[in-house]
């Protein structure tokens, strides 16, 4: 919609932010809480948020721009993040003496059960192509892998002091992790497997995102108030066609490469030896002029 909802404080409550004007749009969604997370599924126009109050959570209408459903669900809750293929959202709860995920059903509204992690879970993201959820588990200092066909904990990593913040590059399925109170931006690869404990040092970052389109990570410290842009490692694209894949003799043509994990300002085509003039259409995409 050209639109991103985020959660204010009380007195604002749940705004839309006009992503082509960077203003706020005046619909407003008012509730007397605290906002903790949000996750959006753009397939269903449906958001779930979280709230600073236990046993409660909101379902968000995002084409009406309108509070659809309060579900009473015993937990208190840290995060969400929602698996669109399946039609899941997966919401971290603290609030049982072991820890959950809770898992709600988005077609229907409803709660459809639990998944067993490690207590004081506080960050999760979803990994959709290998069906798996990651989740910080913060005084356990650790991460831990669940495979969402079985719905069961396959791996953990151990990690520095406590992880508090996660996002996720579906592209190139690596996960990056804040961990806060050691200064530190950790990697895992879920393709390989591979941990990177000390990938960059940040003072106090507290919050994370990943842009696909440069394969970045963005930080915010908390300590020095800034937000860092960080390049993760680039993935070895993909050819696999040419368009058009024969040419005539003429000065000069614009062609078009299709293959995957294009990234914008560091995938180039090269001709004879020699870069071209290559524009970023989109990660399967790259236009060349020749």
């Amino acid at each position: 919609h050209g639109s991103a909802l985020i959660g204010l404080d009380k007195k604002q409550g749940l705004r839309y932010l006009d992503l082509a004007t960077k203003a706020l749009l005046p619909e407003a969604i008012a509730f007397d809480q605290e906002f903790v997370a949000i996750a959006v599924d753009p397939t269903r126009n449906l958001a779930v948020v979280v709230v600073d109050k236990k046993d409660l959570l909101l379902i968000v209408d995002t084409n009406t721009r309108t509070l659809l459903k309060t579900l009473a669900v015993k937990g208190e809750f840290k995060d969400v993040a929602i698996h669109t293929g399946k039609g899941l959202a997966y919401i971290v709860n603290q609030g049982k003496p072991t820890g959950e995920l809770v898992i709600v059903d988005l077609n229907t509204q409803t709660v459809t059960g639990t998944i067993a992690i490690s207590k004081h879970g506080q960050a999760i993201v979803i990994d959709e192509a290998l069906d798996l959820a990651i989740v910080a588990i913060e005084e356990k200092d650790k991460l831990e892998v669940i495979d969402l066909k079985t719905n069961l904990v396959t791996n953990s990593y151990p990690l520095a002091k406590h992880p508090r913040a996660l996002a996720l590059n579906p592209m190139t399925h690596t996960v990056v992790i804040a961990a806060k109170d050691a200064d530190q931006i950790a990697l895992l690869d879920l393709s390989t497997q591979t941990l990177t404990s000390n990938f960059a040092q940040l003072d106090k970052p507290q919050r994370v995102a990943v842009t696909t389109r440069y394969n970045q990570a963005l930080a915010v410290s908390s300590e020095q108030g800034e937000l860092v842009f960080l390049p993760l490692p680039n993935p070895v694209p993909t050819l696999t066609e040419l368009v058009p894949n024969n040419t005539p003799q003429i000065t000069s043509l614009a062609f078009l490469a299709i293959g995957d994990k294009f990234i914008d300002g560091a995938s180039k085509v090269v001709i004879n030896g020699q870069f071209v003039t290559t524009r970023w259409k989109d990660a399967q995409h790259l236009e060349a002029d020749v």
